[in-house]
């Protein structure tokens, strides 16, 4: 069963050249290859109806696979294993031809300590980044407080957002796109995933016929419930297959480790 990182970029597949590549929403192989994830069955969204959602580019802010979402003026949180030195541009709404926005360097990045390859089932997938100069003129999001477990609920309508593939092995998007999913069960979760799954870390979405995920180059994104960021683009097995649920890292189960970067 191949396994593929979701939502890991460009440039972070290049970095981690001994993993095997995932290509779709979701899993990761027993040998673990990082890959980007794009939305799959979704529709283009408008960045200012998230002026907080960026992605990781290169200086001229193209986008380089990878999402982040901005919590603080000068924070913001992503999946570890998007991690790399880089920049990030936040208030684009097309992130391979456009224009505008704004690109700030990365001056620090905090992996969970945890942390190990996604699908290797040890989760924790989290990573915070702490950027050289504030961003003004974006409002960040509101990061799930612990008093809200009612968002994790199986059947819960997520929605996730990207500039990845529109279908796996595919090639990303110029448009920011999104698609709303289901939240799953972990136990109907691990009917999916008998391996590779850490429900205390993770959390999955999608519907059981497929055809709607994040993808590759998705990796870091945001999964929103409510208005609030509760989860992280993190792996699973292709991209938006029948009983093959997009994995997220589940930012509730680690709101401490988290805030304390914050």
């Amino acid at each position: 069963m191949a396994k593929t990182l979701r939502r890991l970029g460009l440039l972070g597949a290049a970095a981690v050249a001994g993993m095997a590549l995932f290509a779709g929403t979701g899993v990761i192989s027993v040998t673990p290859t990082a890959g980007p994830k794009p939305i799959v069955g979704g529709e283009v969204a408008d960045i200012k109806q998230t002026p907080w959602l960026g992605y990781y580019s290169d200086t001229n802010g193209k986008f380089t696979g990878c999402g982040v979402s901005l919590v603080t003026p000068t924070k913001a949180i992503t999946a570890a294993h998007c991690v790399r030195a880089s920049s990030v541009t936040f208030g684009r709404q097309k992130g391979l031809t456009g224009s505008g926005g704004t690109t700030v360097k990365i001056a620090k990045s905090w992996k969970h300590p945890k942390y190990s390859a996604p699908g290797s089932g040890t989760g924790y997938d989290f990573a915070v980044l702490t950027l050289e100069t504030p961003v003004t003129g974006y409002a960040p999001v509101t990061v799930v407080e612990k008093s809200d477990t009612g968002l994790y609920p199986e059947g819960t309508p997520a929605t996730v957002y990207g500039w990845g593939h529109q279908k796996s092995g595919g090639t990303n998007s110029d448009d920011l796109r999104k698609v709303t999913v289901p939240i799953i069960s972990d136990a109907n979760c691990a009917k999916s995933y008998t391996s590779g799954l850490h429900p205390a870390t993770e959390v999955c979405a999608g519907l059981a016929e497929g055809g709607k995920d994040s993808c590759q180059n998705d990796s870091g994104g945001p999964l929103i419930v409510g208005g609030k960021l509760i989860g992280v683009v993190s792996w699973g097995k292709g991209c938006a297959g029948a009983n093959a649920p997009g994995v997220y890292g589940e930012l509730i189960s680690a709101l401490d480790d988290i805030k304390a970067q914050l």
